[in-house]
């Protein structure tokens, strides 16, 4: 390391900086399934021995030779501690007790009451069932109005944040509940299990606060990755892939290598691989089908850089609608929907009051 660094000494990084644990043998299989992928993806073998190439012939190394060693070896761990820390992510949802299931149960009733005063229809056998499950006295129709229904179903929402912040003392005080029934019916002695069951409830609501006290919700995005071809081809599902700002936009085969031009946006799929294509018209054919050319992908890593590119994705989002020249962008609906949506045409629509033979409509509406 001395001769190859002109003579200046690099202290490699400590052992213990590098590791991790993984105690269960799902995790360590998933972790090491998940790695090789990403590694994959990556062309991460390839990369190496091509710098192991690179620095054979070289007798001294100069600056870019280090930096490239550097940042590939930073990407290296940045892999691994990442797809560990995916892998080995704890399920820190809240635990389930009597309150719990009620509180979820109250605000599915007074979701269900919302819905039946706002669509003016009777109260179903379900929601009276579960209205009789929660001893809850369902209010007439005359009682209730759409703002009060609203509001009963926030309050209920604010009562299940209530008993999610206790959830471990009261999974605690269920879980002794039960074994105290276990007890009186079989007669058993179920204080060393009531025990275990307590003390496991009670460090599992610690570890969830002390969880979001030390570390925040949310975390800055770091990279993108953008693909560097634009049209990709995906033989098992025979669809064409065209890489527009930011989406995917997936289209059909209709005969032999000859697809749509209209498309729907979709993930690309793993097994897609690099098209060259021309289009004529309405139609797009595929050239070189038989390609094998795997996708590669550029890191971008430029905070400016980041945001422009999802700014472009955002609003390639949004333009799907009237790329795809659906009903609510022409023009006959332009009288109906109006600049806001809303209407005198669109309430009497509503309100099935409209006189349909006296509207000068087009063949299309």
């Amino acid at each position: 390391m001395t001769q190859q660094s002109c003579n200046v000494s690099l202290q490699p990084m400590p052992g213990f900086h590098r590791e991790f644990k993984l105690h269960d043998i799902k995790r360590k299989t998933h972790f090491q399934e998940t790695l090789q992928k990403r590694y994959e993806h990556q062309n991460i073998a390839k990369r190496v021995n091509d710098l192991a190439a690179r620095f054979e012939n070289k007798q001294h190394l100069d600056e870019t030779d280090i930096k490239a060693y550097n940042d590939l070896d930073d990407e290296i761990v940045e892999l691994i501690l990442s797809t560990a820390k995916r892998v080995g992510r704890v399920d820190f949802g809240y635990q389930r007790s009597a309150d719990l299931c009620i509180a979820g149960k109250t605000i599915r009733l007074h979701k269900a009451i919302l819905s039946c005063i706002r669509n003016d229809i009777r109260y179903t056998e379900s929601i009276k069932s579960l209205a009789n499950e929660l001893n809850h006295q369902l209010p007439s129709r005359d009682e209730i109005n759409v703002r009060q229904a609203i509001t009963n179903v926030n309050e209920a929402w604010k009562a299940k944040r209530i008993v999610e912040k206790e959830d471990g003392e009261r999974r605690a005080r269920w879980l002794e509940d039960i074994c105290r029934e276990i007890a009186r019916e079989t007669g058993q002695d179920a204080d060393k299990t009531y025990k275990a069951m307590i003390k496991c409830a009670l460090s599992k609501g610690m570890f969830k606060r002390l969880k979001a006290i030390l570390k925040s919700e949310w975390s800055a995005l770091d990279y993108i990755e953008i693909p560097n071809d634009k049209w990709y081809l995906d033989r098992e599902l025979n669809e064409l892939y065209e890489f527009d700002n930011g989406i995917f936009v997936a289209r059909s085969n209709f005969v032999e290598d000859l697809f749509e031009d209209y498309g729907s946006i979709k993930v690309l799929p793993k097994g897609a691989v690099v098209v060259e294509v021309e289009k004529s018209g309405d139609v797009i054919q595929v050239l070189n089908p038989e390609s094998i050319k795997a996708p590669s992908w550029s890191r971008v890593t430029k905070p400016e850089e980041m945001e422009e590119w999802l700014m472009r994705r955002n609003k390639r989002h949004l333009q799907q609608m009237y790329i795809e020249k659906s009903p609510p962008t022409t023009e006959a609906f332009a009288p109906v929907l109006a600049d806001y949506g809303t209407s005198e045409l669109t309430d009497e629509i509503l309100n099935g009051t409209v006189d349909l033979e006296s509207l000068d409509v087009s063949d299309e509406m």
